[in-house]
């Protein structure tokens, strides 16, 4: 099963906004918000981010301050990617087992045809502790990212 994640219904809607309405739909209706299970792991100056991703779920990613690395180990997912940074969206499909490098900006909507796992590699020195690691990583909205990265500019 695929699951169009744009919403198409209107010319006058952008693709951006369109994820945006998304993700605020998802926020507002419970049933909707899902939180999957993470597993985390500090060894050797390395921090990953593992995440179980359950067929059928959708899932609304923060955006990514760095780059780095995201390994789907399981399943199939299809995401829609956007980078803040070069203002491209892009829909792709990724199947198990596959590698690839995530650059700065990037936010991404993931929908898992299976169940799913997904694991990002940062390099980190700080502390062990996972409280608080995600906000080192990503920014929660796109006000946030404006604010840390853009200068002002407007996201």
């Amino acid at each position: 099963m695929e699951l169009d994640l744009l919403d198409h219904s209107s010319p006058a809607i952008s693709e951006r906004e369109s994820l945006v309405q998304l993700q605020q739909r998802m926020e507002q209706e419970t049933h909707l918000h899902i939180i999957p299970p993470v597993e985390h792991a500090f060894i050797l100056g390395i921090y990953s981010r593992e995440i179980l991703i359950p067929e059928g779920t959708l899932v609304a990613g923060r955006i990514h301050k760095g780059e780095h690395l995201s390994v789907i180990s399981l399943g199939i997912v299809q995401v829609v990617e956007e980078n803040l940074l070069t203002k491209e969206i892009h829909k792709k499909t990724y199947m198990a087992p596959c590698r690839f490098h995530s650059p700065a900006g990037t936010k991404r909507m993931v929908y898992a045809i299976s169940d799913t796992v997904w694991t990002t590699f940062h390099k980190y020195e700080g502390s062990p502790d996972p409280d608080g690691i995600e906000d080192v990583f990503t920014c929660p909205d796109r006000e946030t990212w404006a604010t840390q990265f853009l200068k002002g500019e407007s996201s």
